[in-house]
């Protein structure tokens, strides 16, 4: 996801200001969703875990823009964790669908990440995929 750091910073501080600052907490991670991480201010890892809230990752769940018809299995792991948790899971992903893998579980919804991206469409998502788990 690296060519889109920007634009994930700019999804940071817009979810920031739709959700709240107050609300949100931003993990990140390198490869494996399992192993996001966030920093305390001494400096601490904090591993993330799901607790009921809606989860949104941006994210091209491996694929690097190559079609692939599975998820890798650290992304079902993340979203069996989530649906556990009662945590929707929305992801964000920036290629276009025929990219997408074609099964995820039920829990996990994906959405076009592009400029016409909007906050409604992701509270849409969250709305109907809670209404699903």
């Amino acid at each position: 996801m690296l060519p889109f750091w920007r634009d994930l910073n700019q999804l940071t501080e817009q979810v920031r200001e739709v959700v709240g600052a107050h609300t949100t907490q931003v993990y990140r991670f390198d490869g494996q969703p399992t192993q996001a991480r966030d920093w305390t201010a001494s400096y601490e890892p904090q591993p993330w875990r799901p607790d009921g809230r809606p989860v949104l990752a941006a994210t091209d769940l491996g694929s690097h823009g190559e079609e692939t018809t599975e998820p890798r299995s650290d992304w079902v792991k993340l979203a069996k964790d989530c649906a556990r948790a009662g945590s929707p899971l929305i992801l964000l992903n920036p290629w276009p669908e025929h990219y997408w893998p074609k099964t995820l579980p039920p829990n996990a919804i994906l959405i076009h990440w592009g400029a016409r991206t909007t906050a409604g469409m992701v509270r849409q998502a969250i709305k109907s995929t809670a209404a699903q788990c």
